[in-house]
């Protein structure tokens, strides 16, 4: 059964008794989080809720954004840089996001104040500001840029 949650398709198991399988077929766990985006969006949801703090680099203390984006990378085990503008500086820049990338907002001048996780053209998964916690806001400015690392 699929269930989506602001624009996120989530897999529910069921057990195994109550799915049919073919004569002979070989029943064992499906992997419904196969493509590194959805890897990245499925970890990064596991801390919905976590606090913001400025700062913040763990579940346990609290989030900023970037400390977010680097602990969830981190979590896949790729290496990004610590701040929102280093890690736009380090990103593979795109113009047309998928999931998992990395939203960059930057404002007039060009400097980059804040990332998230790019969920779809109408939810972000971010560490937004004080008062609210890691979540799936909708994006809240236009003035952003795309980037992405790649996860195995």
């Amino acid at each position: 059964m699929k269930r989506t949650i602001a624009g996120l398709a989530l897999a529910v198991s069921l057990p195994i008794a109550q799915v049919a399988f073919p004569a002979g077929a070989v029943a064992r766990p499906a992997h419904t989080v196969h493509s590194p985006g959805a890897r990245i969006i499925a970890m990064g949801a596991r801390y919905r809720g976590v606090p913001f703090v400025w700062g913040g680099n763990h579940p346990r203390t609290g989030f900023d954004c970037s400390g977010f984006t680097k602990y969830v990378f981190a979590r896949l085990h790729v290496r990004i840089p610590r701040t929102a503008a280093a890690q736009f500086r380090a990103a593979h820049h795109t113009r047309h996001p998928k999931p998992g990338d990395l939203f960059f907002v930057h404002d007039a001048s060009g400097h980059v104040y804040h990332v998230g996780i790019y969920v779809n053209r109408h939810t972000w998964l971010e560490a937004e500001h004080p008062g609210k916690g890691v979540g799936f806001y909708r994006p809240w400015t236009r003035h952003v840029w795309y980037g992405f690392f790649h996860v195995k």
